[in-house]
């Protein structure tokens, strides 16, 4: 394979992951049902559908979700959240090579609206926002939004 081979299948693998993050970014958000854009505003033959599919709508949500999320002073920590069809959720945390390895049960209820489910404990201790992606759920900041840097893969959790 020549220089310009590689290039050329360099620059169209490139082309080809762009354009699927740009799918990936865009395909939570969408406008009001109804809403028009300004071209068609004016002209009476033509209407905009809005394009309702997001996590909310079109994912089966419900399951066990796992993973190993980051410790400031172990390991990791063994992480399963089971959302459940009636919008319960049991949360379980286990440090590893801490406490005995007892792991920490939360329990609470579940909503999600758009693509961002939210958990409040039973005891009210405090939300937490998770995006909801196929097949996983990603915890997001205090804030909601994606926790970005060399530790962002392990704020995923992966369906069972």
């Amino acid at each position: 394979m020549g220089k310009t081979q590689i290039i050329r299948f360099m620059k169209t693998n490139l082309y080809i992951t762009a354009l699927m993050l740009g799918i990936s970014l865009i395909s939570c958000q969408s406008k009001p049902a109804g809403q028009l854009n300004a071209d068609s505003a004016n002209n009476t033959d033509t209407v905009q559908v809005a394009d309702m599919h997001n996590a909310e709508n079109s994912l089966d949500i419900a399951g066990t979700y796992a993973g190993t999320t980051p410790c400031a002073d172990c390991p990791g920590i063994k992480t399963e959240v089971t959302l459940n069809k009636d919008n319960t959720y049991t949360k379980s945390m286990l440090y590893l090579e801490k406490n005995d390895n007892k792991p920490f049960i939360e329990t609470g209820k579940w909503s999600i609206k758009g693509c961002v489910i939210t958990i409040t404990p039973s005891d009210n201790s405090g939300e937490m926002k998770l995006f909801a992606g196929e097949n996983y759920i990603q915890m997001l900041d205090a804030d909601g939004n994606k926790i970005a840097g060399d530790l962002e893969k392990m704020y995923i959790l992966n369906k069972k």
